[in-house]
């Protein structure tokens, strides 16, 4: 009879947790670096940081708008907000919250993929006149008259007490 080898390091904080699917991630020598950082520091395995990074993020992106307004969204992170994609019990296409502070925006879809007030932060791509979707947008080209406009608009809105959850 043979006996299963205890994995030597910090036990898991995800005990007897079951995949559906295997993960695969792609990895570069900076991002392993850093991996190898935060296990030292955070005394834990490279199974459960990569689950504690998706129990973080997972719920945060989807399929279709996972590279949606990726540089806004990191901008208004680094301000301490958040934009997230709603599509439960939304229109269709979803809808965008912008949540900064105590400010709430809901830019909600045109179309399929299209947020006019999001697609404005960015500059539309060379050869493109008219904008149908934000793939007509250039990811990395901020349009600063377009950021001065959502931030005007999240600016005149409020959380109040009866808003609650999004």
């Amino acid at each position: 009879m043979t006996t299963k080898k205890k994995r030597p390091g910090p036990k898991s904080l995800f005990h007897g947790k079951l995949r559906k699917k295997p993960v695969t991630l792609t990895l570069t020598p900076e991002h392993h670096r850093k991996i190898e950082k935060r296990m030292r520091e955070l005394d834990i395995t490279r199974a459960d940081l990569i689950g504690l990074l998706i129990d973080k993020y997972a719920d945060k992106v989807t399929k279709d708008y996972a590279s949606a307004y990726a540089q806004l969204r990191d901008a208004i992170d680094a301000l301490g907000g958040t934009l997230e994609h709603i599509r439960q019990n939304e229109p269709r296409g979803g809808t965008w919250v912008l949540t900064l502070g105590d400010n709430r925006l809901r830019v909600e879809s045109e179309q399929a993929k299209r947020y006019p007030m999001l697609d404005d932060c960015y500059r539309l791509k060379e050869g493109v006149v008219v904008s149908k979707t934000w793939e007509d947008h250039d990811p990395k080209v901020i349009n600063p008259f377009g950021l001065v406009r959502l931030f005007r608009e999240l600016a005149s809105s409020r959380i109040s007490a009866t808003d609650g959850d999004i």
